[in-house]
């Protein structure tokens, strides 16, 4: 299809990227319809002389022959993900080379902007807001190829919470955190397990305490990254 944008700003420039990253004066110039033909993340901003430049808007294309699970697209400028020395998600030049590398990139709590957009099981949206991302977990999940998440609602991105109900088995209109983990000591296995028996727990009105539980394909930068058990976290 074709994707089109606009402005209603006269005279204004329009950037736009399809790497996750915030465009820039460099980024290239909108001068007609995008065609997109295969999963795509576009951020889009708007320039002119005199004005402040526009927040970014990010669109995340995915196509799918059949969906069954809600989809969250990540996007962000993929240096702080993946680059070799200071990315998040990498091993970084001071790792140890034992398990479980300490000094490595993803034992840091270093915490960098993602624009995160959740996509029901019926593909429509809802919610997409700025957020930040930290690596999560302990020895085990940090130091799978797919490791967790934690996703952070804070001002600083524009809103402290999400005002949108993650998880079916409790009412909570608004969270403020939530993750995105690799499943832990189960990765690779069932990958559902612990989310499993904590859901059973909640729905049989059991009085102890357990954190929702709902599988996510994750995507990061329009690229699959797996299936996801999105959590509540512990606090």
């Amino acid at each position: 299809f074709e994707l089109t944008l606009s402005s209603e700003e006269p005279g204004a420039t329009i950037r736009y990227s399809t790497d996750g990253s915030e465009p820039t004066q460099f980024n290239a110039i909108y001068s007609g319809p995008i065609v997109i033909t295969e999963n795509t993340v576009v951020s889009a901003k708007v320039f002119k002389a005199g004005l402040l430049d526009s927040k970014s808007v990010v669109g995340s294309y995915i196509f799918r022959e059949e969906q069954t699970l809600p989809i969250v697209c990540l996007s962000t400028n993929p240096a702080y993900f993946f680059n070799p020395d200071t990315g998040i998600y990498m091993l970084g030049p001071n790792a140890s080379t034992e398990f479980p590398y300490y000094g490595a990139n993803f034992w840091s709590d270093t915490e960098i902007p993602v624009n995160v957009q959740w996509i029901d099981s019926y593909g429509k949206l809802g919610f997409d807001q700025k957020m930040g991302v930290r690596i999560h977990g302990g020895t085990v999940s940090r130091t799978r190829p797919m490791r967790s998440l934690r996703l952070l609602a804070k001002d600083e991105y524009g809103k402290d919470e999400i005002d949108y109900p993650l998880f079916s088995t409790k009412y909570q209109p608004k969270n403020k955190r939530f993750l995105l983990r690799n499943s832990g000591s189960d990765y690779l296995k069932t990958m559902f397990r612990d989310g499993f028996i904590h859901n059973v727990l909640i729905s049989n009105g059991l009085h102890v305490d357990a954190v929702c539980f709902n599988p996510v394909e994750v995507y990061i930068n329009g690229q699959f990254w797996g299936i996801h058990n999105a959590r509540e976290k512990v606090d």
